[in-house]
């Protein structure tokens, strides 16, 4: 006579099974669980045990999700369709009986629970959380928004500053207007999801809209930018918070610009009669002028480069004793020039533009610039880099400057140029960028590598498709301003790069073609690496593309690559 196998009860799943049907491990037989039912055995999928649909895991007790919930809600009886002992609900019926039914059952008909013809089997949870909508019923529209922001102030007779860190120990009130918090939430959500925001920024930054909202005077009304700037007091961010007002216009920005105290930190020690005339050239400048003569308004960055390269001057002509730009002369000016050395161009640049606007303004009576020749710039001698200080950023720790360094320092790529760089300008183990196609070195790959690996984990639903991100620009779809580029690296942007342009200029004894074609540099901007062949510190003739000198980049490279 044989012996039947014997039939192993998992703890968890209550599947019956047979020897031969698993894999038993001895050590699982051991612990009284199955290779099926242990938690550190691979997640399978498999039949539900109550209704038979297809798609349930161990996870779940072998349940879906359907059944897990009947099984909560309704108590154990006897089916009445197929005799199993389960848990039934309605007309007492178990769950597959019960939807089976359903499906059969005429409007207002009787129930028929005989499954003459098998039953109906499933895949697992592929039913709608939300339940189904009646056939023929039409959605609900969304209640329309009222309008905002609104028209109308509420009057105050005083202005009380709240304090965001007490607030929130013992708790902020209810918003005022409930309507526009859903407003607001609405273009929240929606920005969120174009933009690939996570559940903690779209959180934090729901709970700095509800504060916003809660301390407004005038309910409906602009959100101050002033206001939003104080979120990280109490840990909120408050970038977010601006970009979601801006959207929904709803943001009043009273922010004071950052040029005025600027100016007035550059212009201390001069007399109050120059310091004011500065200002009203800086402030013409920066804005434009809409009356005759017209000039359009300037970025902030070039006033400030402006006002840089006057202020020597400027400040020459206080030592001497003069109190206004109206008492400088023509001979004062050339006096200027004759000592500002290889600045020469820019300094008279600079002073044109400043006693123009003045000019214009009536500030002063004449323009001592006029008629003086600047001359061409006098351009310097490139030389090589300090190497110490190119290892240094090369092998720094956070991946985003090191591919930046990287890319600066093995293909000469200015500042403006990596932060226009995309993520589809790189694939092939090339760079496609200003109509030239870039053979990427081998320490690059490995740096956007590890980069790129750092980005998906920092960033993973981002829709900038910038190639370097930080905190701010990850929010948006805008790219990297080259001033934070140029921060990130030291300041050693512009030295990697010309220290690898003049390592190809003397590698190849004067080509400027290739230089051109090699880095996108213009006849004139070749020229500038002509004075290198002759320089009494470097060695044409240890320059060779065989044997790269010791003072170059590429000497390096090889102890990058891993």
């Amino acid at each position: 006579m044989v012996r039947p196998l014997p039939r192993l009860h998992a703890r968890r799943s209550g599947h019956p099974t047979t020897l031969p049907a698993l894999r038993i491990d001895h050590q699982l037989l051991s612990a009284g669980l199955c290779s099926r039912c242990h938690k550190y055995s691979p997640v399978g999928i498999d039949t539900c045990i109550d209704c038979f649909a297809w798609g349930a895991t161990r996870t779940n007790s072998w349940r879906c999700e359907g059944c897990r919930g009947w099984r909560k809600n309704h108590h154990t009886g006897t089916c009445i369709g197929c005799s199993r002992r389960i848990s039934v609900g309605p007309q007492d019926a178990c769950r597959l009986c019960y939807l089976d039914a359903a499906r059969r059952r005429r409007r207002d008909g009787p129930w028929e629970f005989t499954n003459r013809y098998g039953q109906q089997l499933t895949f697992a949870d592929m039913r709608r959380k939300a339940g189904r909508r009646r056939q023929g019923a039409r959605p609900t529209p969304p209640r329309p928004f009222g309008h905002y922001p609104v028209t109308h102030r509420q009057g105050v007779f005083f202005v009380v500053a709240v304090d965001l860190v007490a607030g929130a120990r013992s708790g902020f009130d209810e918003p005022k207007d409930p309507e526009l918090l859903r407003f607001l939430d609405h273009h929240l959500a929606d920005y969120a999801h174009e933009h690939g925001w996570g559940i903690s920024t779209l959180g934090r930054t729901r709970q700095g809209l509800r504060i916003l909202c809660s301390l407004q005077d005038t309910p409906g009304a602009p959100i101050k930018a002033t206001d939003v700037m104080r979120l990280p007091s109490i840990e909120l961010p408050a970038d977010p918070v601006l970009v979601v007002l801006e959207v929904a216009g709803m943001l009043e920005e009273d922010r004071p610009s950052t040029f005025g105290p600027w100016l007035d930190t550059k212009t201390v020690g001069l007399p109050t009669a120059i310091a004011a005339e500065l200002a009203v050239a800086a402030d013409v400048l920066l804005h434009g002028n809409t009356s005759p003569p017209r000039m359009r308004p300037r970025p902030k960055d070039s006033v400030q480069q402006t006002i840089r390269a006057a202020l020597p001057a400027i400040g020459s002509w206080a030592d001497q004793g003069h109190t206004s730009l109206r008492e400088i002369t023509r001979h004062d000016v050339l006096t200027a020039l004759a000592t500002a050395g290889p600045g020469r161009a820019s300094t008279l640049t600079a002073l044109r533009h400043i006693f123009r606007v003045l000019k214009a303004r009536q500030v002063v009576f004449v323009n001592p610039t006029a008629r003086i020749r600047s001359g061409s710039s006098t351009k310097t001698i490139p030389l090589p880099a300090d190497l110490d200080t190119v290892r240094a950023v090369l092998r720094s720790e956070d991946p985003t400057v090191a591919a930046m360094a990287a890319l600066t320092a093995f293909h000469a790529l200015t500042p403006a140029q990596l932060s226009a760089i995309t993520l589809t300008d790189i694939h092939d183990g090339r760079l496609h960028i200003a109509g030239r196609v870039v053979v990427l070195a081998e320490p690059v790959r490995q740096r956007l590598r590890v980069y790129l690996d750092h980005r998906a984990h920092r960033w993973p639903a981002t829709a900038n498709p910038y190639l370097f991100l930080h905190q701010r620009n990850a929010l948006r779809v805008t790219p990297p301003k080259p001033d934070w580029i140029s921060l990130r690296l030291a300041g050693m942007a512009q030295i990697m790069r010309e220290d690898r342009i003049l390592d190809e200029r003397l590698a190849t004894g004067g080509d400027l073609r290739r230089l051109c074609d090699l880095f996108g540099l213009s006849i004139s901007g070749a020229e500038r690496y002509l004075g290198a062949l002759n320089h009494p510190d470097l060695d044409p003739a240890d320059h060779t593309t065989d044997q790269p000198t010791s003072n170059s980049i590429d000497t390096i490279a090889s102890s990058l690559i891993d």
